[in-house]
């Protein structure tokens, strides 16, 4: 008799190792990242499981609700079916929006053999200095508040939560392209879908627009931020970027009596304080 009852019990012991439910079914589509990196979309309704074997399948409940009245009742309707991986590199495209805080310094070597001897010329410049062009060199700083939009793209690494991304920046002071690297920090989430990032900043500018063809400023900085998976489609992502241009020397230009004079040399530097929110949409 003992035999037999540890022989029932044995039996049992099997039939219930036999799988194990990892994931509960729910009403809604979720991303499941795997201990290896790897994601997989679990369909609204539908379990996450493991055989025996130490195999993963996706089985999805006959019920509206995903979940079972009782087990019995969900065995026999249940089907397995293949596991949806998200690839690890995955393209995306995205709009962000920023307000932007900015401050200008120029520097302004003047010539006095380029203006009347007897009178200096008189500047207004258009990032608000004042002087005159009497051989002195001449410096102000402007501060500014603007406001923009921006069209990204690029590629991410979801298996190491790094994104590498290319953006164009139109604004009326500046037109830019951005190049940006992110680090995904996944030791330091909160939530599974929640990611602080850090990352590096390096692109050109283009005072009269790209239809210019010739880069006015090279611009490099670094920021921080946090971006959530929505789903395994979307991300919302936001943040704060520190960022430092600087411009080529040009001349500095005026007009006198009519004519148009060269007063000088120009040279101009920019910081930036950017707080930006974004989307994107991954492909695969």
């Amino acid at each position: 008799m003992r035999a037999l009852v540890l022989l029932i019990l044995g039996v049992f012991a099997v039939c219930v190792s036999a799988e194990e439910v990892l994931v509960t079914p729910t009403d809604r589509d979720r991303l499941i990242r795997l201990q290896d990196g790897k994601q997989i979309r679990l369909p609204a309704g539908s379990e996450l499981i493991r055989g025996d074997d130490g195999r993963l399948s996706v089985r999805r409940l006959s019920n509206s609700t995903g979940a079972p009245q009782n087990a019995a009742a969900a065995t026999p309707a249940a089907a397995p079916v293949t596991p949806n991986i998200a690839p690890r590199w995955q393209f995306f495209a995205g709009l962000e929006g920023a307000s932007r805080s900015v401050d200008r310094d120029y520097t302004i070597d003047t010539d006095e053999t380029n203006v009347s001897s007897s009178a200096y010329y008189p500047i207004k410049h258009p990032g608000g200095g004042s002087f005159l062009a009497d051989g002195g060199t001449h410096s102000f700083t402007q501060s500014e508040s603007l406001t923009g939009f921006a069209v990204v793209g690029g590629i991410k690494d979801t298996e190491n939560d790094n994104v590498y991304q290319l953006g164009y920046y139109p604004a009326d002071d500046i037109d830019e392209l951005l190049f940006s690297f992110s680090y995904g920090f996944q030791s330091l989430r909160p939530i599974p879908s929640v990611t602080p990032f850090a990352k590096a900043i390096v692109g050109v500018g283009f005072l009269d627009g790209l239809s210019g063809f010739e880069a006015d400023s090279f611009t490099y900085g670094l920021g921080i931020g946090v971006n959530y998976s929505f789903n395994s489609h979307i991300d919302i992502y936001g943040g704060l970027d520190y960022l430092m241009r600087k411009f080529g020397s040009a001349s500095a230009k005026g007009t006198a009596g009519g004519a148009t004079i060269t007063y000088g040399t120009e040279e101009r530097e920019e910081t930036e304080t950017r707080f930006y929110l974004g989307a994107r949409y991954l492909f695969w």
